[in-house]
């Protein structure tokens, strides 16, 4: 390893996740009918199919093929603690982005341009999103809203619309709760690459921060106007500006994850994760894993001795 980073040996994403990611995600989840749709929608859309088109179209990166790449992945698979080195592939694009698929088998899809833009701890920060949204076992629904549109579209057909209307009120539950997911996934982001300022200059960049353009006086900038976002709330017009405006959108606004991850790190809590004595001792009463350090289970209340 080029920079030695705290290994997080025995992280469990609920230490990190947003609570809005899984306030929203219990509502996805008790949408009638959806658990069984999303065992069909497995069934359909077997993952074989994106594995096959992903080898087929990209390359895939290995120690041999591009080890200082793969080098990247392993340590941040390491440092989030995940059992398994997801399939790494690499596909031309110039921007700066990246995703996951597979729900079974993960595996990650690079964007060039996060090799030929980012500094090697940028890259880092977005390696541990992607690894963010597989420890917290986002896949399947992410997978779900990027292809229930075209299902909504086709059910809407055979049954003269009404299919379609109950179908956007899913799809909008299936959005939101994806939006909120990315907070999870940026903070993940935030423990692989473990330097704040990294990456919020990785936020700048997916914001559309120009290759030839490096002022450090922009990165004040955009803390300045992350915070100036956050304080839009205090209104209840710009409240209801920021939620119609990203009804629709699978990713909330970057700046507003800049935001987010302001909120989370003057918290304390980033701090804590990163820290913290990873030692755990299990509740005598619920069986809830907590930390030796802590008084009482963060469960059920108990008292830990």
């Amino acid at each position: 390893m080029n920079e030695k980073k705290k290994i997080l040996t025995g992280l469990h994403s609920d230490e990190y996740e947003h609570p809005l990611d899984k306030e929203y995600l219990d509502i996805v989840e008790k949408i009638p009918g959806l658990p069984l749709l999303s065992k069909k929608f497995i069934e359909w859309l077997p993952e074989t199919i994106f594995r096959v088109q992903n080898t087929g179209s990209y390359l895939k990166i290995t120690p041999k093929s591009m080890p200082e790449i793969y080098q990247c992945l392993e340590e941040a698979t390491k440092i989030l603690d995940l059992d398994e080195i997801p399939d790494f592939f690499v596909k031309w694009e110039h921007s700066v982005n990246a995703y996951t698929s597979g729900v079974e088998k993960p595996f990650i899809v690079l964007n060039s341009g996060c090799i030929d833009l980012l500094e090697r701890n940028e890259l880092m920060f977005i390696l541990g999103h992607e690894l963010g949204h597989i420890k917290s076992g986002h896949v399947l629904y992410h997978q779900m809203a990027d292809v229930f549109p075209a299902l909504v579209e086709q059910a809407g057909q055979l049954t003269l619309g009404i299919a379609g209307i109950a179908g956007t009120g899913i799809q909008l539950a299936l959005n939101n709760w994806y939006r909120m997911a990315e907070f999870t996934a940026d903070r993940a982001g935030f423990l692989v690459c473990q330097d704040k300022e990294v990456g919020m200059k990785t936020l700048i960049k997916l914001s559309g921060l120009p290759a030839s353009f490096d002022d450090k006086n922009l990165e004040k900038c955009f803390y300045e106007q992350a915070k100036e976002f956050e304080a839009l709330d205090q209104e209840t017009l710009s409240r209801t500006v920021k939620l119609l405006s990203t009804l629709n959108q699978s990713h909330p606004w970057t700046v507003m994850r800049g935001s987010e991850y302001l909120k989370w790190s003057e918290s304390g809590k980033y701090d804590q994760i990163l820290n913290i004595d990873r030692k755990f001792i299990f509740c005598s009463n619920c069986g809830q894993r907590n930390y030796l350090i802590d008084k009482f289970c963060s469960n059920c209340g108990t008292s830990i001795d």
